[in-house]
């Protein structure tokens, strides 16, 4: 079910100049100097935190726990 009734469509192939066809193709984008290093370690720190309170033995000291079955699915 969506989360509202008249989702709108994102053409992800269309060129845009910008950060957005990183977005659309890589499903992730860095974007430099938006946040002070400290604070982005701090965002780092308080995911991995979260991760491990998942029940799938995720653990950030151990990087082989890093793969899908050590991760909560997104719904969508």
């Amino acid at each position: 079910m969506p989360h509202y009734e008249n989702e709108p469509l994102i053409d992800t192939n269309a060129l845009t100049g910008d950060w957005r066809e990183s977005l659309f193709r890589d499903g992730y984008v860095i974007v430099k100097g938006v946040l002070p290093q400290e604070k982005a370690k701090s965002y780092q720190d308080r995911m991995f935190e979260w991760l491990e309170t998942f029940p799938y033995g995720f653990k950030t000291s151990d990087t082989s726990t890093w793969t899908k079955e050590h991760l909560p699915e997104h719904m969508k």
